[in-house]
């Protein structure tokens, strides 16, 4: 297989992920908000278009995600109890979407190569950022949802990223302990991500390295 751009801007949307989920600590303040969001939602457009090539998925998830991004700070200056839970439930369905836009890509694949192991890869990480938007809209619509440190909470940036690292302690079926689901609702929920982080590495990656392995050996 020769590399080439689509490779290149693949593997460039991987280390946006990656980036964004190192870097999400380490800025504070409105004015990083703002731009971190931003960043993230330029981050969240490229996907779709860079794997299949089609405009329109380009122009419905440009469509999707400035619906998102403008729904997140309308949440933020007006501090409307409603609209951040609107936002919150519109975050994890913008990133369910695109999640599943990253699976579809590979489920039904014959002939596996690198670059559909690297989706696979950003697939895996798109599932832990988006249950953290599920969990975090938890957090608004119920605050007792979870066991944590109030003084972690401060604000909507913060249970983020507290919850973010949450998300992939359990993807990751990790689980430290210091932050566990008090909730029936949030219980069920942390539950089905670790089956899904679980099953997804059993089964889903597994398969797609053997196919990979195999193509490479004949």
């Amino acid at each position: 297989m020769k590399y080439g751009t689509k490779h290149s801007q693949i593997l460039f949307f991987f280390c946006s992920l990656s980036f964004i989920i190192l870097a999400s600590g380490l800025f504070q303040g409105s004015g990083y908000e703002f731009f971190f969001s931003l960043a993230y939602c330029l981050a969240m457009i490229q996907g779709p278009y860079i794997v299949f090539r089609r405009r329109s998925y380009l122009l419905i998830s440009g469509i999707l995600v400035l619906f998102s991004w403008g729904l997140n700070q309308w949440a933020r200056a007006s501090d409307e109890h409603l609209v951040r839970i609107i936002s919150g439930i519109n975050w994890t369905l913008f990133n369910g979407y695109i999640t599943w836009l990253m699976h579809r890509y590979t489920r039904r694949t014959e002939r596996v190569e690198l670059d559909h192991i690297l989706v696979v890869v950003i697939t895996y990480i798109l599932i832990g950022l988006t249950y953290s938007s599920a969990y975090v809209n938890l957090l608004f619509i119920d605050p007792t949802s979870f066991n944590i440190d109030p003084a972690l909470l401060q604000s909507e940036k913060e249970a983020w990223q507290v919850l973010l690292y949450y998300s992939f302690m359990t993807l990751t079926t990790v689980g430290y302990g210091d932050i566990t689901p008090h909730t029936h609702l949030a219980r069920m929920l942390a539950s089905s991500e670790a089956i899904m982080g679980v099953m997804f590495i059993a089964i889903f990656v597994a398969r797609m390295i053997s196919m990979y392995v195999g193509d490479r050996s004949r």
